[in-house]
């Protein structure tokens, strides 16, 4: 169950952090680059938390962000990934 957050700006608790962390690191396999999209999520939230405030739960938002952060993450290392793979068919 996810707990609604106060209207103040502070947007965040310790158990939602690690709730979050949690959650991520599912998606991720890695505590570190977890920990890393939640709080970078956090710091997107803070950025625009006179409109996320209004939310009935902003913690879904910090959760939306903080996905969408690691498959991009994901998305990049595969593509890293891919590029090395040709370069290193392409010698000799």
């Amino acid at each position: 169950m996810v707990r609604p957050w106060p209207r103040s700006p502070r947007p965040t608790s310790k158990s939602a952090y690690a709730r979050l962390v949690g959650q991520l690191f599912s998606v991720t396999s890695s505590l570190e680059q977890a920990e890393d999209v939640v709080q970078e999520a956090f710091i997107r939230a803070l950025d625009r938390w006179p409109r996320i405030q209004a939310y009935d739960v902003p913690e879904l938002w910090v959760r939306r962000v903080a996905i969408n952060l690691a498959v991009s993450e994901i998305r990049k290392l595969r593509r890293r990934a891919a590029a090395l793979l040709r370069l290193g068919a392409q010698r000799p």
